[in-house]
This record gives C-alpha cells, structure tokens and sequence, in this order.
C-alpha cells in the first residue's frame, strides 16, 4: 500500500498544498486508486513544480508574494511559473482594471484535470495517460467524487433552464443570471474547448456521440484559456450557436454556482458528465437546480417514456393509465431534479410545462462567496481565512465578515467550531 509519507518530499509536500484547496485531491487507501493518485501527480508536475506548487496561495498572488514565499528571484519563479500556467497546472490570471498577472496554483476540479484535456496544439501532458490515471483514482475509490460533490451542499455549478419553454406571460420576473442566453451575452470573453468528460471518456473509449466542442469559458478565466491556447476565442453569436446545438442533442445547461461574472460554462450529457453521474449514481447534490420545474399539464401523455429516457439524473418515472387512472401520469422526484428543462423539449405530445419552484434555490452573489460556503461545508475556512486574509487584507476581511452574516445558524456554528475564536464568536 502506498502512503504519502513514502513519497518524495516534493510529492508529498504538493499532495498536502492540493488538499488545502477547498476542493482538493484527497490521497485514497485502494490500491489501483492509490496508483492512479499517484500517477496524476508524476505526470503533471516535475519534482521542481512540485517543490514550487507546495508553496502557491490558494487565493492568485503578485509575482513579488510568490517569489518571497519560494525564496526565488522574480525573474526565475516568473519563467517556471510560465511553464507551469503553459502545462494548467498554474492559472496566471489578469487583473482586468490593472493588467497585472495574479497566480494560483490550479485545483483538481475546476482546474488542472480539464484544463490539461482541452489543451490545443503542443502537448505538454499525455492526454491518454492521464484519461487512464483519473479512470484508476476516481474509478476504484469513491474519495473524489466525494470531495468534490458529496462535503457540503452548495454546489459547483448550477443548471440553466432551457429558457424558451418558459412563458414569459405567466413568470414574468426572470432574472438575468437564470438565462443561459444572457449570459452569453454580458459575457466580457468567451473561449470554447473540447468537453473534459467526454474528451476523457473518448481516450477510455466510453464516449457518446454529443458534440465535443461545447465547453465555454467566460469573461476573466475565458481571458486565460484563450491566452494559453486551452481553447479558442470566439463571438458571441457562436456561443449562442453552441448553446442551440446543444439542446438539439438534449444537453444540460450547467454555469459557474454564482450569480456574478460566472467563469465556465458546461454543456453536459448524462453518460460522461461526472456531475450528471455523481447525482444519478451517489445521490450527491452535485448541481444547483434552476429556479424551475416541469410539470404535467395535460393528460394527453402517450407513454412513450421519451421524458423518462432522456431526464439526465433519473428524476421522472411514469405511472401507466388503469382502470381507476384514464391517463398516464408523469412523476417528478423534485428533490432530484435539476430544472434543467430536458424533458420538456423532448416530449412531442407538450404533455409537459416549466413552472417555479415553491423554494428558491440560493446561488452565491459570486466567487468568493462561492469559496467561503463550500470552505465551511468542508472544514478548510481557518485555513482558506488565514492565509488569504494576510495576503488581501481588509478587502477580503470584509466580504469574508458580509458573507457570515448572511449564513444560517447552523453554518455560523461550523465556523465557530474551526476557528476556535474569541473574535469570531463575539461577531456571530
């Protein structure tokens, strides 16, 4: 059985930096999963990235806190840290009013596992081989799917409806961020690559037919996968192209969990999409469902099972017409659907509807807020709160102090349980 401590130093050190993230990269206790662990590593870093990687912030850095946490000279750590952005395994991110660089190291998820599978051109990583090492890790060992899906339940992404079956007449108050189409549009950059899961899928030889170009990365982070040739720039009436197509092959609509400047866009089929499986297969609230659910609003249901067939996470059944029933009724589990609006283009009868939720879900304002609930969920908020608060100070102090006030109960007591503190405890 492998074990970290029988690691090298650099390798070892890396794995425990990667588990700081909020979503991290946890070491798994099966074998064939152990190796698979321990092959992503090798094949992503070098022993001199790895050395490095263990010092990076979760949070992006100045090239001048970077070089002082490494001990390197600027013009030295800003040459590997090129390398290392080139390889996804670092995002050198720009900041749009300043046009200074920030880095960070990437996280497994979203990060360095698509990032290294929607590379174009020069390939600095096996795609293949890294197909294979995930299928070994995730494949033998529920502890990803798990640390990514199943700690907490604010999600990563959150699904979008398919917005023209909705009736503009009967819910007239639809909000921006609930509309794949706006989206698009307020869209400052916008870069498409190839699907992660399918790409994935396909070296495995498991992948569907859904069309593979179709993930699109926007505004900030778009700016980053167009400069480092992960995928390519495009408009925005090829966005909305992309999206159109998509929903011809019945893919889900599932954006950044934020209501702001969302970074990523997934267009995801239900047999390769790790977030379709981790609701189908584990139960784990894996997407954010939309404000939105279909409903049976005619009895004209021909019981094709169109609508059951094509639910990506299982959340329709139907209860064939009887002697006591003199029509087919459609079922929907509303605690698993995701409101993504599949089933009703898919039903030729329009046997189904869209209609609101009772419940709101909530969707964080934006990214950082975003961090700061899944961090607690998973017991890493002193560590996300200390290390960052002394690199951005007051700023990031006061959205951390916004964002608790905002927190129930329940979620309150949590930080007050992993930050032990007087000060924290007076403020709450």
């Amino acid at each position: 059985m492998g074990h970290i401590n029988n690691m090298k130093k650099e390798f070892g050190d890396l794995a425990k930096r990667l588990n700081a993230n909020v979503v991290g990269l946890p070491e798994p206790q099966e074998q064939n999963s152990w190796n698979g662990w321990h092959t992503i590593l090798e094949l992503l870093y070098t022993p001199q990235e790895a050395e490095v990687g263990a010092k990076l912030p979760v949070f992006p850095a100045s090239l001048e806190e970077i070089s002082r946490r490494c001990d390197m000279p600027q013009e030295e750590i800003e040459v590997l840290l090129d390398q290392m952005a080139d390889k996804g395994i670092v995002m050198d991110l720009r900041n749009p009013e300043t046009q200074e660089i920030f880095y960070s190291l990437s996280p497994p998820v979203v990060g360095f596992f698509e990032l290294t599978m929607m590379k174009i051109g020069k390939q600095n990583v096996s795609k293949k081989e890294l197909a294979i090492a995930v299928s070994a890790y995730a494949g033998n060992s529920d502890i990803f799917v798990r640390e990514v899906h199943g700690s907490g339940k604010t999600a990563l992404g959150r699904a979008l409806v398919y917005e023209s079956f909705l009736d503009p007449d009967s819910m007239p108050e639809i909000y921006d961020w609930e509309k794949a189409v706006t989206v698009i549009k307020e869209a400052k950059y916008i870069a498409v690559s190839q699907c992660y899961c399918r790409h994935t899928a396909e070296h495995l030889g498991k992948n569907c037919s859904a069309p593979m170009e179709v993930c699109l990365s926007l505004n900030e982070y778009g700016e980053f996968v167009i400069r480092r040739n992960y995928g390519r720039a495009i408009d925005t009436s090829e966005a909305l192209e992309i999206l159109r197509k998509s929903r011809e092959y019945g893919l889900v609509h599932v954006v950044d969990n934020v209501k702001q400047k969302p970074a990523w866009m997934c267009n995801c089929c239900s047999c390769c999409c790790g977030m379709m499986k981790a609701i189908r297969n584990w139960g784990f609230p894996a997407v954010n469902p939309s404000n939105f659910l279909p409903y049976q609003s005619q009895h004209n249901c021909v019981g094709c099972q169109r609508c059951v067939k094509k639910c990506p996470v299982q959340a329709i059944s139907l209860k064939r017409k009887s002697d006591s029933q003199p029509f087919h009724q459609i079922i929907i589990d509303e605690e698993r659907c995701i409101g993504c609006g599949v089933c009703v283009s898919t039903c030729n009868k329009k046997a189904l509807e869209l209609t609101r939720r009772a419940n709101r879900p909530f969707v964080p304002e934006h990214a950082v807020e975003l961090l700061i609930h899944r961090a607690i969920e998973r017991g890493k908020f002193a560590e996300m709160l200390l290390e960052n608060g002394e690199q951005w100070g007051n700023p990031f102090f006061n959205e951390v102090l916004r964002t608790i006030h905002t927190l129930e109960p329940q979620k309150q007591q949590m930080i007050k349980s992993q930050l032990n503190s007087r000060f924290f405890d007076y403020i709450l």
